[in-house]
C-alpha cells in the first residue's frame, strides 16, 4: 500500500507527518497522537510565555503608579526587581521546556518518517534569519528594563532607610539573576 493513497491516516488528520512503510498503522496512529499532544503543549507553553510578558507591563505599570505618588515610600518601586526576576524564571522555564518539546518531536517523531516537519523547519529557519536572537534581546528590553526603571526610580526617591538599603541590595541580585537567566537563554 502506498503511504500517499487516500486511506492513509495522516492525510486524513490534516498531512501533518506522512506514515513510513516500515511502520504499522498503529504505530503510526500513536506517534500521530503523541505529535499533536506536544503541538499542542508547545502551544500552550508560548502562550504562557506571552501572558507572563504582559503580568510583567501590568505589574510594572501598576507599581509605577503606586510609587511615583508624591506621598508613598519608596520600597513599593523596590519591590518590583524582585517580581520582575521570578517572571523571567518562569517564562524562561517555559521556553526552555518548549525547545525540548520541540527537539523531541524532531528527533524521535520527524526523524522517524524521514521527513522534515514543521519542528525542523522552524531550526533551519530560526538559524538562518536570527529571529531567536532579536526576540530575545526584546524580552531582556520588557523584563530587564522594567527592573532597571523601577531600580532607578526607587533609588530616586529614596531616603536610604534601613527597609531601601535592604531593598537595594535584593534589587541588585534580582537584576544580577535576570542578566544570568537572559546570558543563558542565548548561549542555548
Amino acid at each position: 500500500m502506498d503511504a500517499r493513497t487516500s486511506n492513509n491516516p495522516a492525510k486524513e488528520a490534516g498531512g501533518v507527518v506522512e506514515r513510513h512503510e516500515i511502520y504499522s498503522d498503529e504505530q503510526f496512529q500513536l506517534d500521530l497522537a503523541e505529535y499533536n499532544a506536544l503541538r499542542n503543549e508547545i502551544l500552550k507553553r508560548s502562550e504562557y510565555r506571552y501572558q507572563l510578558v504582559s503580568l510583567n507591563l501590568i505589574i510594572a505599570g501598576t507599581i509605577f503608579t503606586l510609587g511615583l505618588q508624591t506621598n508613598s515610600p519608596s520600597y513599593i518601586l523596590f519591590v518590583f526587581p524582585v517580581l520582575g526576576c521570578f517572571l523571567i524564571i518562569m517564562w524562561a522555564h517555559n521556553l526552555v521546556l518548549t525547545r525540548w518539546l520541540s527537539e523531541y518531536i524532531r528527533e524521535h517523531i520527524e526523524s522517524k518518517y524521514k521527513r522534515e516537519g514543521w519542528e525542523t523547519a522552524v531550526v533551519i529557519q530560526f538559524r538562518s534569519i536570527r529571529i531567536l536572537r532579536s526576540s530575545l534581546f526584546s524580552i531582556s528590553g520588557i523584563f530587564l528594563g522594567t527592573e532597571i526603571m523601577a531600580f532607578g526610580l526607587g533609588l530616586i526617591k529614596s531616603t536610604l532607610t534601613t527597609i531601601d538599603i535592604i531593598l537595594i541590595i535584593t534589587d541588585v541580585l534580582a537584576i544580577l539573576i535576570t542578566l544570568m537567566v537572559l546570558k543563558s537563554l542565548k548561549q542555548t
